[in-house]
């Protein structure tokens, strides 16, 4: 509260009461970042359907697959128009598409009527540059299903889940691995819920399954399934999310962006469902994302750069009535920038590169499913980072450990000098198996680097794969549950000591009719909905300012070192006749 005090000195600027901050009006959907329906330009429509996929190639998008005989649909997102691409060689439904080469793939999929579907014998492969399909390769008929999820991971595609019964039940928690290029089958361990009619994504090295049902009869709409398993694809383990999806629901689909799963729709016993909720693979936390504006189920979303596309699907539980809409979403207003690894090849795919080695330290291939990895034998590999002081740094991934001795993770905070201000450290225990560490260290003051370290000692062998070492930036995005929209807009100079911070509130799609933008600073941060939005910074002790709409806030950090890694959130709003919409937080650390 110190420096919220100071600034309150040094900004000439009004100290507004929380009365008018927190206001009293709706905020309309064009200012809130929330769902739009996605109009063609040209008159252009798709083809209603439901139970099938939507899938991006070289920036375009095809929906194809549903019941019946469905046309392949691309639709281009700069032109915004559609366009009709013909029939497959045969009905197609409950797959999830993927692509590899240049082709897309379509196995795991069915054929035939409610409720005695029967899986497709063998896998559809469809040319986007030359609209042809082609006949691949057969399923392994011990292992085939349909209503199964499929994704890519390193040349691989993994088939997750899924139902040999059509609506009669035959669920399974199968994966399977198959190499295209040499069409091998691998089987792998079973997730922990068997489960059909949910779509999956990989993020990082995890595959993740989450929403779906166990499909039978005599009512097909029951037996969600509320857990979410994570399958590491390094490790080659199953694990499930510590809570389970805040609506289960199935026919959802899947998306990943950044750290997060995004399950957008789905349908239950009673309704097609609008709600989008997304799953932070780091945190293993559930957030709500704003609500589509029609519900629907078993259509197709792809996401295209920070826009999510959700496209055709069914309005109600079955397959009436099939929406002929498709609807966007800007996910940057509601999940912000992703946080960077500032460790070079994480995954060591590409080599030692960045990283500094001493004693016997080299690359070394597991086998399996296992990427390349260090293995260190009585030596350390260090990797440098830039680094700001009062900041938490955390420091993820896998390890196995042998032998006698000892192993530990560490970091190390450095001064300008290199010198050594303090460390976290992380014993590591011997273990057969892949296994996960988190290690989590706070820099001291005077910190402006850090070293990431892996040291075995004796007769220790320590391997290491997957290292994440993550940073906040110095101005981080904060949404709140419900979202707020992302309008408050970071700075070009500071946030340091000494220095102007200039924050601004952009109007392009945010409030175009305020009249004055407000900025609150408080050193304490709240997550409390109210019907303008999520409030952020609270109702008592904050100061705030006030600007013309969409000119920069100058806010004068006074010259002191001890200010230095203090954090401050901040939050905009703005008068807009007697509304008065809130926008995104801003997590602020004061820089030297």
């Amino acid at each position: 509260m110190k420096l919220v005090q100071r600034l309150q000195n040094v900004l000439p600027t009004a100290l507004l009461t929380v009365t008018a901050v927190l206001g009293s009006a709706a905020v309309s959907a064009a200012q809130c970042g929330c769902w739009e329906i996605q109009d063609s330009t040209d008159g252009s429509n798709l083809t209603g359907r439901h139970e099938a996929a939507y899938v991006e190639f070289g920036g375009q998008l095809y929906l194809m697959g549903g019941r019946g005989f469905r046309p392949v649909e691309r639709f281009d997102p700069v032109t915004e128009t559609w366009t009709n691409l013909g029939f497959p060689p045969l009905k197609m439904h409950h797959f999830q598409p993927v692509v590899w080469g240049d082709r897309i793939w379509v196995l795991g999929a069915f054929e035939g009527d409610f409720p005695n579907e029967t899986p497709i014998p063998n896998i559809w492969i469809y040319d986007p540059v030359l609209n042809t399909w082609a006949q691949g390769p057969a399923m392994p008929v011990a292992r085939n299903r349909g209503s199964s999820a499929a994704a890519v991971y390193h040349d691989q595609i993994y088939l997750v889940g899924g139902n040999t019964m059509g609506h009669n039940g035959g669920y399974v928690p199968w994966l399977d691995r198959y190499d295209p290029a040499l069409n091998t089958w691998t089987v792998l361990p079973n997730a922990p819920h068997a489960r059909d009619h949910f779509t999956t994504a990989v993020i990082g090295n995890k595959l993740i399954a989450a929403a779906g049902r166990q499909t039978t009869q005599p009512n097909p709409f029951v037996g969600t399934v509320g857990p979410a398993d994570i399958f590491d694809l390094t490790a080659g383990t199953w694990s499930t999310a510590p809570e389970p999806i805040p609506t289960q629901r199935a026919g959802t689909m899947t998306v990943a962006r950044g750290e997060h799963l995004i399950v957008v729709g789905g349908e239950s016993t009673v309704e097609a469902h609008d709600e989008v909720e997304a799953l932070d693979v780091g945190t293993l936390e559930w957030v709500d994302l704003p609500k589509l504006l029609i519900g629907r189920h078993s259509g197709g979303a792809v996401i295209l750069g920070d826009t999510v596309y959700a496209a055709s699907g069914a309005g109600a539980p079955g397959g009436n009535p099939e929406l002929k809409s498709q609807e966007k979403f800007v996910v940057t207003g509601s999940l912000g920038t992703s946080a960077s690894n500032l460790v070079t090849n994480g995954d060591l795919d590409a080599g030692l590169g960045g990283w500094t080695s001493n004693g016997t330290v080299a690359l070394a291939a597991m086998g399996g499913i296992a990427a390349p990895s260090i293995e260190i034998q009585s030596g350390s590999a260090s990797n440098l980072a830039t680094a700001v002081a009062r900041e938490t740094y955390t420091l993820r991934g896998l390890f196995q450990r042998s032998g006698a001795g000892s192993a530990e993770a560490r970091l190390e905070f450095l001064d300008a000098g290199s010198g050594l201000l303090g460390q976290a450290s992380l014993p590591l225990a011997v273990a057969g198996d892949w296994t996960s560490f988190t290690l989590v260290g706070t820099s001291p003051l005077g910190t402006t680097q850090m070293r990431a370290v892996f040291s075995a000692t004796g007769a220790a062998t320590l391997r290491v794969d997957d290292v994440v070492l993550m940073d906040k930036p110095a101005e981080l995005n904060l949404f709140g549950n419900p979202a707020n929209p992302l309008a408050l807009l970071g700075s070009t100079n500071g946030p340091a000591i000494g220095q102007t911070w200039d924050p601004r509130i952009d109007h392009t799609s945010f409030a175009p009719a305020g009249t004055i933008d407000i900025l609150g600073v408080s050193a304490v941060l709240l997550n409390l909905p109210s019907i303008d939005g999520t409030i952020m910074v609270p109702p008592v002790g904050p100061a705030f300012f006030v600007q013309f709409p969409g000119v920069p806030f100058a806010v004068q950090i006074p010259n002191d070192p001890v200010l230095i890694g203090i954090k401050l959130f901040a939050q905009g709003a703005t008068i807009d006749f007697i509304n008065l919409p809130l926008t995104n937080a801003l997590e602020v650390t004061i820089q030297s």
